[in-house]
């Protein structure tokens, strides 16, 4: 039994080496990535394009994973966890 991350569990779970244990409870879902940075920083045009891409990666990252887990039939909320508010860009 292990208890670990659906990022970092991915290859084994693609591959059925592991496979969820009581998929009914659902997922517990907390996409936290951060940009740390002195804020005069923020208007850089390199700096906005890095983070673009980071965001980007991010959300393509999350979709995939929503995938792989809807395929091994777990529900992306776990019935104890409310609902996440959606990420905020500080750029914007």
């Amino acid at each position: 039994m292990v208890l670990e991350t659906t990022s970092l569990a991915t290859n084994e779970l693609t591959a059925g080496s592991l496979v969820p244990l009581a998929p009914q409870l659902g997922t517990v879902s907390f996409p936290a990535y951060w940009l740390v940075m002195p804020s005069r920083y923020l208007n850089r045009r390199g700096v906005k394009a890095f983070s673009n891409w980071v965001e980007n990666e991010a959300l393509a990252h999350e979709k995939g994973t929503a995938l792989l887990l809807d395929t091994l039939g777990c529900s992306s909320n776990a019935p104890f966890q409310e609902k996440a508010s959606t990420l905020a860009h500080p750029l914007e």
